[in-house]
């Protein structure tokens, strides 16, 4: 079964990206890193952290999904976790995410900043699709999740940063 839901959640994520951007620095960086045949023209996403609320288009490349927008605010997910995050007016500095043996790191400028427990991810069904859960511990417990439609999309991203109270989110706008 786990292995499975990993395989599904590999081909949703490969079908979940789109983008309809303008700025000419995103569109170089769109055209340096990314496949333009394999980015829909569709979907867009609004990012939540703080307070601060912020859409962003996403684009596929190298295994992994990269949300941006033209003010510079940019989420990396791996398609299980959110693996770097700038700007949003709280991240100057890029925070990165690493797992390493069931520790997740949180890195800015070099520096591991926070080190947190977390488990391995489980899943179950709910009545519009499957909801994807990793209980985690820093200063308090916390879950991340993703959320999975009955079409196999994922919809929603809600993962933690580095504080135990500040969970980033991702929305799936139709």
């Amino acid at each position: 079964m786990k292995l499975t839901a990993h395989i599904g959640l590999v081909f949703i994520v490969i079908n979940i990206a789109g983008c309809a951007i303008e700025s000419r620095q995103l569109d170089t960086l769109k055209r340096q890193f990314f496949e333009r045949e394999t980015v829909p023209e569709t979907t867009r996403w609004i990012a939540s952290f703080m307070g601060r609320r912020t859409v962003l288009q996403p684009l596929i490349g190298e295994g992994k999904i990269l949300f941006v927008n033209d003010q510079s605010d940019y989420v990396e997910f791996d398609g299980w976790s959110i693996r770097q995050v700038g700007g949003f007016d709280q991240f100057d500095k890029p925070l990165r995410i690493v797992d390493v043996d069931g520790e997740r790191r949180f890195v800015s400028q070099g520096r591991i900043v926070a080190i947190h427990q977390c488990g391995p991810w489980a899943s179950r069904e709910i009545a519009d699709g499957a909801k994807f859960e990793q209980v985690c511990r820093g200063a308090q417990a916390y879950t991340n999740s993703i959320l999975v439609d009955s079409l196999g999309r994922i919809i929603r991203i809600e993962q933690h940063t580095g504080e135990s109270t500040n969970s980033f989110a991702l929305q799936l706008i139709e």
